[in-house]
């Protein structure tokens, strides 16, 4: 689990540096664009749209998820997270509700343990 852990956290470093880089050539396209040798805060404006443009287009993606696709981060099922209840609460009672196979559960098996 902690290669799984490793692994999330280094995409998001690789997004978050990916996404400074864009931000800094949007800013550089920006000034040349504008004509500015250097560049001046009138270039930041168009910059901050492109990132805000490329920000939104992650909506179509996450249109495409279920409506219940992050309940289990969260601990919820699908459907109980409009009524507030915690799936762990639902969990335990069904757990508790349904009995489990007993290993052994005849005597001679619990004797054939002990005389060993």
């Amino acid at each position: 689990m902690s290669q799984a852990s490793s692994i999330a956290s280094m995409a998001q470093r690789l997004a978050q540096s990916l996404g400074v880089a864009f931000g800094a050539y949007a800013l550089q396209i920006s000034s040349l664009a504008q004509g500015h040798a250097d560049i001046v805060t009138a270039d930041f404006a168009p910059a901050f749209g492109a990132v805000a443009l490329l920000s939104a287009a992650s909506l179509f993606f996450h249109a495409a998820l279920l409506p219940g696709a992050g309940a289990e981060v969260v601990g919820t099922r699908q459907g109980q997270v409009a009524a507030g209840r915690p799936a762990q609460a639902d969990r335990n009672v069904a757990l508790t509700a349904t009995p489990r196979p007993r290993r052994g559960s005849s005597r001679r098996s619990c004797l054939r343990g002990i005389r060993r």
